[in-house]
């Protein structure tokens, strides 16, 4: 992955990749392999989010006037939900390879996936969108987490406006503070 990037400058691609609610997931039918369709989850806070966000009229707005397209990472336990979803011109979903999309993207937004980490490591920037947040610190974290103190890698943006206003101003890189914490991180595993 690392060798991907250096290849070529990234794209004017954003990769926007939620992750999972175990909470709001079809079934997990284990003969398939797969979750269920949920019939229910068009009525969660995290749909409305997401399907508001993609189609933000300032996003649409902007990403064209930019030149941006946004991907839509679906995780896969929520991908039979994809149907659910209202894409535009600057927004796709997408099924290619996790390595060749964050070596091509230029940044990536998400509300605590965990593929944060490999962009990171690429030196990209991320951007946190609060989808939920109670629902990620209920279901993927444990209680003593502290979103706050523990989110080490960009600042989280709690409406769609704010986050819009980075691609508006092109300021699609990663602050030194945050590089700081990249570098300390990696340095110590790579020590290991």
């Amino acid at each position: 992955m690392l060798e991907k990037a250096k290849e070529k400058a990234p794209e004017k691609v954003i990769l926007f990749a939620p992750t999972w609610q175990r909470n709001i997931a079809g079934v997990f039918d284990a003969v398939l392999g797969k979750h269920a369709y949920s019939e229910t989850f068009k009525e969660s806070n995290y749909f409305k989010i997401t399907n508001s966000f993609i189609n933000s009229p300032k996003l649409i707005n902007e990403f064209k006037e930019n030149g941006y397209k946004l991907k839509f990472v679906s995780h896969p336990s929520m991908k039979r939900q994809d149907e659910d979803y209202q894409l535009n011109e600057v927004v796709s979903f997408t099924s290619e390879k996790y390595s060749d999309l964050i070596s091509q993207s230029a940044a990536m937004i998400t509300d605590f996936s965990s593929v944060h980490y490999d962009v990171v490591f690429l030196k990209k920037p991320v951007f946190y969108l609060d989808i939920e947040n109670d629902s990620v610190k209920k279901y993927h974290i444990s209680k003593e987490y502290d979103w706050e103190i523990k989110q080490p890698f960009g600042d989280l943006y709690s409406t769609v406006d704010a986050l819009v206003d980075l691609i508006e101003h092109d300021k699609l890189e990663m602050s030194p503070k945050y590089q700081v914490a990249v570098d300390d991180i990696f340095e110590a595993i790579m020590d290991l």
